[in-house]
Order: structure tokens, then sequence, then C-alpha cells
């Protein structure tokens, strides 16, 4: 009976597997006898667009005609019937990270199947959209990504398929892997050039679908991340990093824009039909009425405006040049009051962008004309003071800071009680430029903490920089301790020091004549240094005073002496381990010897540390023990190349106050006499110098 049961069972299966073959075949059948009036105009149709892709005028037909027609007519109608769990798992495993090659390529594979040929249908959806994108970014080669392009050709494209949240994080991923492939190809000789052709053709029709549509477009959130990807492929640049927020865009530079754009740059020199295209979307997206540009300018598409800026500045500048001219006008000409214009805060990041990215001449045409004498109504107001900053930021000029700084440097205490440290943090790094006003603004700095006079006071200015602590400069006890060892150690250790005040440190550390800092920062007790060096903010401060070629090495050996007894605290610190690293890569080995001897002596604290354990592998500790020569080898021929490379850096380089002798300033403004209590922000962000990590390869050999 059971051996009958499954011969019956059988029969049923393949009786149901023909049927299908008989369906699928009648059906196939029915398509090719079929020679309807509208199948010959949709091939018609298909044949002539096909063709029209050679020419950007029939692209812009082929798109108008993709905005009219259903999603019917080009098959690319969203499919809402789809296997929602098959996709759902598959997405998270994508985001549980696959590592292994052969299960990647199978999950590939298996992907490909399941969508083949409703790749744009699909991506309409959250969870295929991401294993598409996924399938894109981890396409290996040229020709992977070459088919998936086909797959998402420009006929395809419609407005839907561009505006929608999931598809258009689709466009983005196909446009940014064809401009890898670009990128690489631009490097080769032409005869080497096997993919340029279509990648570059590829960027193209997108960029001329955008062009016809750029209305539509600029009116959809999702559009807007479309064109900015775009815009980026045709200028063969990637400026999404400098705006992302005001630091990274601001003080967080260590340079100008125009360095920090040319970092991003993906291809050296871009081929003269994407710049041709860069500048038809460009005028595309500006060239409207005035009060059409205001409202973009206003609106949620200013951060478009914004990277057409970076990419133009570096792409085509006389362009830029046009544009900033053209927006600055509209936002100011018909302003009655300059500061209330700038106090929108999408209007903000605009103006900030549009000064970084203006020609010094344009730069002092807007300064005269809009902002010399409203600068300190701009930093007393919570959205303009950032214009300032941006303002400080661009000078390149000798006299454009010279015009400024006499605005900016006597009011500098209040400017800090209005919680504004960033205004500070750009001048420090302005002054950078400009060695002849170093000590004014020292001097200013002093003023605004009131430690100037009596001289005995200036000694304070570090540690009320980093403490923020301004009981100190009322205390009238501590007058007479410039040649003493101040001791503010319980007063100073209850507030956490300032990431602003650190900032404005390192700049200030790398000025040609920096003693006051230096005599300053080593009237602090060993204790009150430690603190700093273990200290997120403050280690980035002492890092930036001993790689500084204007401090001493009698100096630095100066401090290295007061942290004496400490170095192991430091080494098991994750901030203060770093400053020793620091210490050691920059001192003679007669120093080394001094901070060895102190971890041989607490070897086992330092071994049962995590931060130590690794810092005692990178300086060879178990070699200084037991290996002395090997270890007083590989050290000497560091040094020797420390050494060389420095002359060959500053060969004649000097500090000019090692002899004794210092300038005086000509700044005589008065500092303010009401009290001054700065507050600065307690933010995290960007640190203006990176240390090494400890992770790194040590030069020793393992003692196991």
């Amino acid at each position: 009976m059971g051996s009958s049961k499954r011969k019956d069972k059988h029969r049923e299966k393949r009786s149901r597997s023909r049927e299908r073959v008989k369906v699928k075949k009648e059906r196939n059948r029915s398509r090719s006898d079929d020679s309807s009036p509208a199948r010959h105009r949709k091939k018609r149709r298909e044949r002539s667009s096909s063709s029209s892709n050679e020419s950007f005028s029939s692209l812009k037909n082929l798109a108008k005609l993709n905005s009219s027609n259903n999603y019917n007519q080009l098959d690319n109608k969203p499919i809402e019937e789809y296997n929602q769990e098959y996709f759902f798992r598959m997405s998270k495993r994508i985001q549980e990270d696959l590592r292994d090659e052969f299960d990647k390529e199978l999950f590939a594979q298996n992907l490909y199947q399941q969508i083949d040929g409703k790749e744009v249908g699909l991506s309409f959806h959250k969870t295929v959209s991401i294993c598409i994108q996924w399938l894109i970014e981890n396409a290996t080669t040229p020709e992977e990504i070459k088919k998936l392009t086909e797959k998402f050709s420009i006929r395809k494209y419609t407005l839907e398929f561009v505006n929608n949240q999931f598809s258009s994080h689709v466009i983005q991923s196909i446009v940014e892997a064809s401009l890898k492939v670009l990128s690489r190809e631009c490097t080769l000789e032409p005869y080497e050039q096997k993919h340029y052709k279509w990648s570059l053709n590829y960027i193209l029709d997108v960029a001329e679908f955008l062009n016809v549509h750029v209305d539509s477009i600029l009116h959809d959130l999702n559009g807007f991340h479309v064109i900015t990807t775009v815009m980026e492929a045709l200028g063969g640049i990637r400026v999404g990093r400098l705006h992302q927020n005001r630091k990274s865009m601001g003080f967080g530079q260590k340079t100008n824009i125009n360095v920090e754009i040319e970092k991003d740059i993906v291809i050296k020199e871009i081929p003269s039909q994407l710049k041709s295209a860069l500048k038809r979307l460009s005028k595309s997206i500006v060239d409207r009425e005035d009060s059409e540009l205001r409202e973009l300018m206003n609106g949620k598409a200013t951060s478009i405006l914004q990277y057409l800026l970076f990419i133009l500045k570096l792409r085509a500048n006389e362009l830029c040049q046009n544009l900033v001219k053209k927006m600055i006008d509209l936002i100011f000409v018909n302003a009655e009051d300059k500061v209330v214009a700038i106090s929108n805060s999408n209007c903000v990041y605009l103006v900030e962008a549009l000064i970084l990215v203006s020609s010094e001449h344009r730069l002092n045409k807007i300064w005269l004309k809009y902002f010399k004498g409203n600068l300190r109504r701009m930093w007393e107001n919570g959205v303009a003071n950032f214009v300032v900053q941006r303002l400080i930021d661009a000078i390149e000029s000798e006299d454009l800071y010279q015009e400024i700084s006499f605005e900016v440097l006597p009011h500098l205490a209040s400017i800090f009680l209005l919680n504004r440290p960033g205004i500070g943090v750009c001048l420090a790094k302005a002054t950078l430029k400009f060695p002849k006003f170093q000590q004014e603004f020292i001097y200013a700095v002093m003023k605004s903490f009131r430690c100037y006079e009596p001289k005995e006071k200036q000694v304070q200015l570090v540690p009320l920089m980093l403490f923020n602590d301004n009981t100190i400069a009322s205390q009238n006890h501590h007058s007479n301790h410039s040649s003493s060892k101040t001791n503010h150690h319980h007063s100073k250790q209850s507030n956490q020091i300032s990431l602003h005040g650190s900032l404005m440190l390192q700049y200030m550390f790398q000025y040609e004549e920096p003693y006051k800092l230096c005599k300053s920062l080593l009237s602090l007790d060993s204790r009150d240094l430690v603190g700093i060096c273990n200290d997120a903010s403050g280690s980035h401060a002492i890092d930036a005073f001993l790689v500084s070629t204007s401090v001493p090495e009698k100096t630095r050996i100066q401090f290295i002496d007061t942290l004496s007894g400490y170095f192991v605290n430091l080494a098991c610190n994750k901030y203060g381990s770093r400053v020793i690293d620091n210490i050691l890569n920059s001192v003679s080995i007669k120093v080394k010897h001094k901070i060895m001897d102190e971890f041989c002596s607490k070897e086992q604290a330092l071994q049962n540390n995590k931060n130590g354990y690794f810092l005692s592998k990178n300086v060879g500790l178990y070699h200084y023990k037991y290996r002395y020569e090997e270890w007083k080898e590989q050290e000497e021929a560091k040094e020797r190349k420390r050494k060389t490379f420095s002359d060959l850096v500053s060969p004649d380089h000097k500090s000019s106050y090692d002899n004794g002798h210092h300038r005086n300033s000509n700044y005589d403004q008065q500092s303010s006499n009401s009290s001054h209590h700065s507050s600065y922000g307690n933010s995290r962000g960007n640190q203006s110098f990176k240390r090494p990590s400890h992770h790194r390869s040590s030069p020793y050999k393992s003692k196991y």
C-alpha cells in the first residue's frame, strides 16, 4: 500500500510539471505571434530611444518621454508583490557583515538570480534596495559594474525612480561605482582604457537626465542626494565631509580650503565632457529668477548650492566667483540690516561656504561692502557668529588680517564671555600665517584673561586657557610666583579641561616665539601636568608643545624632568601613553634612559595594564632590560634619522627667544575692567594633532 501511494504522488507531480511546461509554451507562442500595432509602436520607440543615447539632444527627448509615459511602457513599474521575507533575511545578513569571500560569491549569485530582470521595479523597496546597493558596492571588476549599469540603463529612469526614498540610494551607488571605474581608467594609457567610454557615458547620461528635470528634482529631498552625487562625479571629487559640521568646515581644518578640497580629488584631470556637463548642470540650477534662487538659498536646496560651490572652486573657478557675487548680492543688497539677513540657519551655512570659496579679491570686496564695522553685532548673534569664524579662516592677506583683528582683538574678553571661543581658535590659526602679529595676539589673549599686568601674572596664561579658572587671575597672593612653581591643583582639578583652550594652544605653540607660553606651562606642578597629559583635550596641547620646532630642546627636557616619577602613571593611561610615545620620539638616548629605568622598576604595573603593555612593547622594554646593545643600536639609528629629517626641514632654525630676546607688542588696547568668567564649550570634536596608535608593529622582536 505504501509503495502504491508513493507512485501515485510521483504521477501527480509529473502531470503538474507537464501542465506548467504546456502553459509556458503557449504563452511564449502567443507572445511571438502577437503582431498588434501597439507592439510595433513600442518596438519602434525602443529602437529610436536606443539610438538617441548617442547625443545629448536626443537624450533630452528620451527623458521627456520617460516622464510623460507610464511605467508599463518602459517595463519598470514598481513591483508590489515580491518575496519580502527572503529579502528581509538577506538584508539582515548584509548588516551582519560577510567576511568569507566564498560566502560573498554565493550570496551575490543568489541575489542576482532573485532580482534578474526586475532590478528597477524591486529597488523601490527598502530591503531590496539594501541588497542591490550591496551588490554594486561589492562588484569587484569593471565588467560586473558595466552589467549593473546596463540593468539600470538611462532608458529606465523616471522622476519617481530618482525621487524615491530607496531607489535614489541605488542610483547614487551605481554612479559612484561608475566614477570608481572611470578614475581607474584615467590613470591608464589610452590603448589600455577598455572601460573608459561606457563609464564616462553613463555618468553623462544620468547628469543630462537630471539637467532636463532639475526643477522637479530640486523640490524633493531624495532628489537632492542624487544631484549631489552626480555633481561630485562630474567634478571627479568627493567633498561631502567639508560641510558635515562646522568643526570640519572651520577650525577643524589644518590648512586652507583649497588644500582640503584637493585631498578629496578622485580624478586629477577630469575629461572635458565632464567639465562641460558640470557647467550645464550648474547653470540649470542657478540660472533662474532672483526670487526663485533666493527661495532655493533659504530653503532645503541650500546644501546643493554648497556642494556646487566647493566643486566649482576646483574645476571652474571663474564660474564659481560669478556665483559668489550673484548670491552675496541677493542676500545683502536689499537687506536693511546685514546681521538680520544672515540670522537664518540655512542661509548662514551658505554664506560660510561663499566666504570660504571666495578669491582674495572677492573676499576683500565682501568685507568692505557688507561686514566691516558689523563684526561685533555678528558675534553677539547666536547664528551670525559662525560667519565671523569663516571670515577669519578665509584670510590670506596681511592687510585684511590687520583690519579684522583691529575690530576683534580688543573685545576678546567679551567674546569669550558670550561663549564664542571658536572665534579665538580661528584667530589663533589665522595668526600662524602672519608671524609679525603673533606676539600681539598672545598679549591680547592675556588681556582677555586678565593676566597681562603686572608681568608676574603672565605666567598664569596656560592654566587659565586650559582650566577656565578665572578665580586664579583675581587672587592677589599669587602675584609673586613667577620664579617658583604655582600650586593651583585643588582649584583646577575641579574643572574640566577646555577643548577650545587646547585647540588655541595647539596653534600658539607653533608660533615663532612661544616663550611666554612655554614658561607658563612649566610653571605648573607635576600633578597638574599629569592631569593635562591624561586628558583627551589637554594631551593634544602637550603633543603640540613636544613636536613644535619653536620650542628649544632644553625646555622640553625641563618639562620631562617635571614629569619624573609619573611616567608609569602616564603610560597606563589612554592619552598619557601617547604623550610618552611622543616624548620618546623627540629626545636623546640620555633622556630615554631615565624614562626606561623607571619603566623597569615598575614593569609589573605596565604588564598588568592594556595601554602600558602595548607601550612597553613599542619602546622595547624587554630589549632594554636584557639586550641593551640591540636596543641602543635601534635607538641610535632612529635618532640619526630624526636629526637628518629635522636638518632637511629647517636646517637653520633656531628660536629667537633662546637668547633671551623678546619682541614688544604694539598692541596697547586696555583690557576690560569688568570681571571675566569665560565659559568655553564642553563638546568634544576633531583634534588638530593626530597621534600614532600603540597597536602598530614594534621595531623590536617579541621576546616570545
